[in-house]
C-alpha cells in the first residue's frame, strides 16, 4: 500500500509504516496484515445504530482552493531503440493549473478513530474509509458496542446526508474496510468478513486476510499460521455471496503463492516449479505449465483479460491466459539497487512495469513492445495504475501522476508536493498527504485543485465524489459536475 507522512503527534507513528509492516503482497493494492495463529470466528450479525448521528454544520466558506504549478513533461515514445541507456529526453513547457471556486464539503460527521498497535511500543491512530456512491464506510471506535468496552465498529453513513445508516461491531474488531465490486470486505486482527454494503449483514468469516476481489463475485483469502521458523498458508477463493470456498491450495508460504487473474476468471498458482491456471467458479484446472521461477508475493504473475505477464530470468514475459503458452518476451527492467522488487501492471492491453528509477509501458499485443519510458523516483515502488479515458494514467506517491494514450502518446503530468498516497477511480484522481489533499481529472491533469486540510488520515474515491477522513472527522466533497 502506498505510504505517506502524517503529522506529528505525540505518540503517533505513520501508518503507512504500519501498514507496509503488516502487509504480504508489497502492492498499491495491499492490505494490512499481521501474522496471527489460525483462530476461529464466527459470523456477527449487524448491529443497530450505538451513537446517534452526529452530523454538524461547517462554518460557512469552506476551505480555499489554491492555484496548483503543473509542470508538464513530456515524455517521447520508445518504439524503435531499445539501448542500454532507456531515458527519454524531456520536452515541453510548464502549464498553471486552472483556478477553480472554492470547494466546500457537503456534509462533515464526526468519528472516534480507532488506536492501532503497530509494536507494543508503538501506536498510530488511524481512520479507515470506502465508500460508494451510496454509502461511506468508516471504522470508528465505540464504547456502547455490545458487551461493553470500546470495540472498532463499522459505520455506513449516508453518501447524500451522512446520516447513519447501520453499524456492526465485528469479533475483534476492524482495522481496514475495503468496497469490492459485490461486498463490503472488512479485515480484523485474525479473521476477514463479508459485509452487505446495503443492511450491514456479516453474510461469512473466514480466517486470513484478503488478498485481491476475483471478478464482482469472489474474493482471494491468504491465510498465514506459524510452522516452525517459517509459516504455512492456505490461499482461498471464496464466493462473495455465500462464504463457500471455490477453489483452496495450501503448503510452505515461501513455496506457495496463488496470483489472482479476476478479469480472466482464474487463479494462477505458482508452486513446485509450475504454474497451474484454476476457475474460479469451480476450482477446475485448465492448464499447467513448468516455470524456472517462484512467482510470489513480490514477484507476482500479473493479469489482464488476455496475458498473463510476469517477470522471469530477467525478462518481461507475457503468457496466454487460455493456454498458459509463452506469447512474447523482452528484456526487464533490473530490480532496484535497495532490493525493492520491481512492480507490474497490466491495464486495457497496456503492460506497465516500474524498477530501479523507471517506468515503462509495453503494448500487449500482439506481442511486447516498449511504447513510453518515464523517469520515477523510487522505481514506482508504490505505482498506482488506472484505465482513464481511452489511456493510462499512471501515479507514482513519491513523484508525480502521467497519462498515456494507448499508442504511447504522452500526456499531461501532475507533480506531487510531497510524499502521498494515491486513489484512482473512474476519471478521478486523488492524492493526500498529511495536510492536504489533491484532486485532478487524471486525463486532464493540468486542472487540480488543492485542498488544505489538517491531519488527512485517509481518503476514498467515487465517480461522484471523494471523502476524507482526519483525526476525529470524516467528510464527503462532490466533485464539479
Amino acid at each position: 500500500m502506498p505510504r505517506r507522512r502524517e503529522a506529528p503527534h505525540e505518540d503517533d507513528d505513520d501508518a503507512g509504516a504500519l501498514e507496509a509492516t503488516w502487509g504480504r503482497k508489497a502492492s498499491a493494492r495491499a492490505v494490512p496484515v499481521d501474522r496471527p495463529a489460525a483462530a476461529p470466528g464466527g459470523p456477527g450479525g449487524a448491529q443497530g445504530p450505538g451513537r446517534r448521528g452526529r452530523r454538524r454544520a461547517l462554518v460557512a466558506g469552506g476551505a480555499a482552493v489554491a492555484v496548483v504549478a503543473i509542470a508538464v513533461v513530456v515524455v517521447t515514445g520508445r518504439n524503435d531503440e531499445r539501448g542500454p541507456d532507456r531515458r527519454s529526453p524531456p520536452a515541453g513547457d510548464p502549464v498553471t493549473a486552472t483556478t477553480l471556486a472554492p470547494w466546500e464539503p457537503a456534509w462533515a460527521t464526526e468519528v472516534v478513530c480507532p488506536r492501532l498497535e503497530v509494536t507494543p511500543e508503538r501506536r498510530t491512530t488511524a481512520c479507515p474509509v470506502a465508500a460508494d456512491e451510496e454509502r461511506v464506510f468508516v471504522v470508528e471506535e465505540r464504547d456502547d458496542a455490545p458487551g461493553g468496552g470500546p470495540v472498532s465498529t463499522v459505520v455506513a453513513l449516508g453518501a447524500r446526508d451522512g446520516r447513519e445508516e447501520w453499524a456492526v461491531a465485528l469479533p475483534g474488531g476492524a482495522r481496514t474496510v475495503l468496497r469490492y465490486p459485490s461486498l463490503l470486505v472488512v479485515r480484523g486482527p485474525r479473521d476477514t468478513h463479508g459485509v452487505d454494503p446495503e443492511t450491514g449483514t456479516v453474510r461469512w468469516t473466514h480466517p486470513g486476510f484478503p488478498v485481491a476481489p476475483l471478478g464482482r463475485d469472489h474474493v482471494l483469502l491468504d491465510h498465514l499460521v506459524p510452522e516452525g521458523a517459517s509459516e504455512r498458508s492456505t490461499m482461498t477463493v471464496v464466493d462473495a455471496e455465500t462464504g463457500g470456498a471455490t477453489f483452496s491450495r495450501s503448503g510452505p508460504a515461501e513455496g506457495l503463492y496463488v496470483n489472482p487473474c479476476g478479469e480472466a476468471g482464474l487463479v494462477v498458482v505458482s508452486e513446485g516449479g509450475r504454474l497451474t491456471a484454476h476457475a474460479v467458479l469451480d476450482g477446475a484446472e485448465r492448464w499447467s505449465v513448468e516455470s524456472a521461477v517462484h512467482h510470489h508475493r513480490f514477484d507476482p504473475i500479473v493479469c489482464g483479460d488476455r496475458l498473463a505477464v510476469a517477470v522471469e530470468g530477467g525478462e518481461l514475459v507475457a503468457r496466454d491466459v487460455s493456454s498458459g503458452a509463452v506469447a512474447g518476451r523482452v528484456p526487464a527492467l533490473p530490480v532496484a539497487d535497495d532490493g525493492i522488487a520491481r512492480r507490474l501492471e497490466v491495464v486495457d492491453g497496456t503492460v506497465v512495469l516500474a524498477a530501479a528509477d523507471r517506468i515503462e509501458g509495453y503494448a500487449a499485443a500482439p506481442t511486447l513492445s516498449i511504447l513510453w519510458s518515464l523517469d520515477a523516483a523510487g522505481g514506482g515502488r508504490d505505482l498506482v495504475v488506472a484505465p482513464v479515458a481511452g489511456g493510462v494514467a499512471v501515479a507514482t506517491p513519491g513523484d508525480r501522476a502521467a497519462w498515456f494514450g494507448p499508442d504511447g502518446t504522452p500526456g499531461p503530468q501532475l507533480p506531487f508536493p510531497g510524499p502521498v498516497e494515491v486513489v484512482i477511480e473512474g476519471d478521478r484522481l486523488v492524492a493526500w498527504g498529511a495536510e492536504e489533499v489533491l484532486v485532478a481529472s487524471a486525463a486532464e491533469l493540468t486542472r487540480a485543485r488543492r485542498l488544505p486540510l489538517p491531519d488527512v488520515r485517509r481518503a476514498a474515491a467515487t465517480p461522484t465524489h471523494v471523502v476524507v477522513t482526519t483525526r476525529d472527522e470524516v467528510r464527503l466533497y462532490p466533485f464539479d459536475p
